[in-house]
């Protein structure tokens, strides 16, 4: 956050990733013990919590985020987790992951590259890992998949989404560059 005095002494904090809305139930809680936690908002929730420090709150985030697990956002999810440092819900995002492996791997898949629109950005399944999530998952023997293809596709299908973002990234920087 950014905290700076205004022309009268009071100190102001701005946390430009912050909704009013979060923020508002976030002072709820903190008023009250008692908070909204939806699916809409939770991760928005989680993130403050954690970032403040509500234990409680966060730990409730995340019983809200672990009942509404699926297929496609999963792997999201549990990035998130990590990044949030919420153990809860990243355990159950990967015991998710291990159940139904088949499914996950294969969420955000064409069934071959040629039908895949060229920029198509993968936002879904194993491209949003990150390289550390991918090697747990190659590592792990208890997948439910109905064969190591499956797992080999999802990696390759990463290390191409991998690529891409580095190819953009190189792009923008030279644009930047040629504009300066």
């Amino acid at each position: 956050g950014d905290s700076r005095g205004d022309e009268r002494g009071r100190h102001i904090i701005r946390l430009p990733h912050v909704s009013y809305e979060a923020m508002a139930t976030v002072l709820h809680f903190v008023y009250t013990g008692k908070a909204r936690v939806s699916p809409q908002n939770a991760m928005e929730l989680l993130a403050i919590s954690n970032m403040m420090q509500l234990c409680k709150l966060k730990d409730h985030c995340e019983r809200v985020i672990s009942s509404c697990l699926n297929i496609s956002e999963v792997c999201f999810l549990w990035e998130e987790a990590i990044r949030h440092n919420a153990s809860s819900l990243s355990h159950e995002c990967w015991e998710y992951i291990v159940a139904h492996a088949d499914a996950v791997l294969s969420s955000g898949a064409y069934p071959s590259d040629a039908s895949r629109p060229a920029d198509e950005n993968e936002t879904t399944g194993v491209c949003v890992l990150s390289r550390e999530s991918v090697l747990e998952l190659v590592r792990c023997d208890h997948l439910n998949v109905s064969d190591e293809l499956s797992v080999f596709e999802a990696v390759v299908r990463w290390g191409r989404h991998q690529v891409r973002l580095a190819q953009a990234a190189a792009a923008s920087s030279a644009a930047a560059a040629a504009a300066a």
